[in-house]
Protein backbone atom coordinates (compact mmCIF):
# COMPACT_ATOMS: atom_id res chain seq x y z
CA UNK A 1 0.00 0.00 0.00
CA UNK A 2 1.23 3.24 -1.01
CA UNK A 3 2.07 6.08 1.10
CA UNK A 4 -0.76 8.08 -0.12
CA UNK A 5 -3.44 5.67 0.16
CA UNK A 6 -2.70 5.20 3.92
CA UNK A 7 -3.08 8.84 4.58
CA UNK A 8 -6.20 8.77 2.68
CA UNK A 9 -7.17 5.50 4.61
CA UNK A 10 -6.08 7.62 7.93
CA UNK A 11 -8.63 10.63 7.20
CA UNK A 12 -11.45 8.66 6.47
CA UNK A 13 -11.09 7.05 10.01
CA UNK A 14 -10.30 10.35 11.44
CA UNK A 15 -14.00 11.93 9.54
CA UNK A 16 -15.88 9.05 10.35
CA UNK A 17 -14.62 9.80 14.46
CA UNK A 18 -15.76 13.30 14.10
CA UNK A 19 -19.26 12.51 12.84
CA UNK A 20 -19.86 9.80 15.45
CA UNK A 21 -19.10 12.22 18.25
CA UNK A 22 -20.12 15.24 16.91
CA UNK A 23 -23.89 14.79 18.37
CA UNK A 24 -22.40 13.82 21.77
CA UNK A 25 -19.86 17.10 22.26
CA UNK A 26 -22.23 19.45 20.96
CA UNK A 27 -24.47 18.36 24.27
CA UNK A 28 -21.58 18.39 26.49
CA UNK A 29 -21.39 21.77 24.88
CA UNK A 30 -24.73 23.14 25.20
CA UNK A 31 -25.15 21.71 28.69
CA UNK A 32 -22.44 24.25 29.74
CA UNK A 33 -24.17 26.80 28.36
CA UNK A 34 -27.08 29.13 30.17
CA UNK A 35 -30.26 29.19 29.51
CA UNK A 36 -30.90 32.31 27.71
CA UNK A 37 -34.37 33.94 26.56
CA UNK A 38 -35.42 36.09 23.34
CA UNK A 39 -38.71 37.97 22.32
CA UNK A 40 -39.27 35.76 19.30
CA UNK A 41 -41.76 35.72 16.90
CA UNK A 42 -42.87 32.62 14.56
CA UNK A 43 -42.28 33.41 10.61
CA UNK A 44 -42.21 29.61 9.63
CA UNK A 45 -43.72 26.02 10.57
CA UNK A 46 -41.99 23.15 8.29
CA UNK A 47 -42.11 19.23 8.81
CA UNK A 48 -39.69 18.27 6.25
CA UNK A 49 -40.16 14.74 5.39
CA UNK A 50 -36.45 12.86 5.35
CA UNK A 51 -36.17 9.23 4.44
CA UNK A 52 -33.37 7.45 5.94
CA UNK A 53 -33.14 3.64 4.49
CA UNK A 54 -32.93 1.27 7.55
CA UNK A 55 -31.42 -2.89 7.17
CA UNK A 56 -34.61 -4.63 9.21
CA UNK A 57 -35.98 -7.62 9.15
CA UNK A 58 -37.34 -7.12 5.86
CA UNK A 59 -35.15 -3.96 5.02
CA UNK A 60 -36.62 -0.46 3.84
CA UNK A 61 -36.77 3.05 3.48
CA UNK A 62 -38.18 5.61 6.68
CA UNK A 63 -39.83 8.88 6.26
CA UNK A 64 -39.41 10.46 9.71
CA UNK A 65 -40.83 13.66 9.87
CA UNK A 66 -38.53 17.01 10.84
CA UNK A 67 -40.01 19.48 12.88
CA UNK A 68 -38.44 23.22 12.44
CA UNK A 69 -39.56 26.57 13.03
CA UNK A 70 -38.18 29.52 12.32
CA UNK A 71 -38.32 32.22 14.82
CA UNK A 72 -37.07 36.24 14.17
CA UNK A 73 -35.98 38.51 16.75
CA UNK A 74 -36.31 41.73 18.18
CA UNK A 75 -33.20 42.94 16.09
CA UNK A 76 -34.52 41.40 13.01
CA UNK A 77 -32.47 38.21 12.93
CA UNK A 78 -33.60 34.88 12.05
CA UNK A 79 -32.61 31.60 13.58
CA UNK A 80 -33.97 28.59 12.99
CA UNK A 81 -34.50 25.40 15.34
CA UNK A 82 -35.52 21.56 15.30
CA UNK A 83 -38.29 21.22 17.55
CA UNK A 84 -40.21 17.95 18.50
CA UNK A 85 -43.49 17.25 17.47
CA UNK A 86 -45.53 18.17 20.61
CA UNK A 87 -44.29 21.90 19.91
CA UNK A 88 -45.07 21.72 16.73
CA UNK A 89 -48.33 21.11 16.58
CA UNK A 90 -48.99 24.18 18.95
CA UNK A 91 -47.13 26.96 16.85
CA UNK A 92 -48.61 28.81 14.15
CA UNK A 93 -46.77 31.15 11.79
CA UNK A 94 -47.50 34.54 13.20
CA UNK A 95 -47.35 33.46 17.09
CA UNK A 96 -45.25 35.67 19.51
CA UNK A 97 -43.34 35.01 22.91
CA UNK A 98 -40.27 34.05 24.37
CA UNK A 99 -37.99 31.52 23.08
CA UNK A 100 -35.37 30.34 25.13
CA UNK A 101 -32.25 28.46 23.81
CA UNK A 102 -29.63 26.67 25.45
CA UNK A 103 -25.83 26.91 23.43
CA UNK A 104 -27.92 25.37 20.12
CA UNK A 105 -30.31 23.98 21.53
CA UNK A 106 -34.08 24.35 21.82
CA UNK A 107 -35.83 24.68 24.60
CA UNK A 108 -39.04 25.99 24.76
CA UNK A 109 -41.19 28.45 23.43
CA UNK A 110 -43.95 30.51 25.30
CA UNK A 111 -46.58 32.08 23.69
CA UNK A 112 -47.70 35.55 24.75
CA UNK A 113 -51.02 35.29 26.53
CA UNK A 114 -53.41 37.14 24.05
CA UNK A 115 -56.05 39.70 26.16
Amino acid sequence: MEIMDKIAIFMLIILFNLFIFAKPLEKLINDKKPRIQFEAKVLKVDDRRSGQFYNGRLGGYNLSPRYRILFEFSDEKRKQKSVSSPEYKWVKVGDEGILTLQGTRFISFEKEKSE
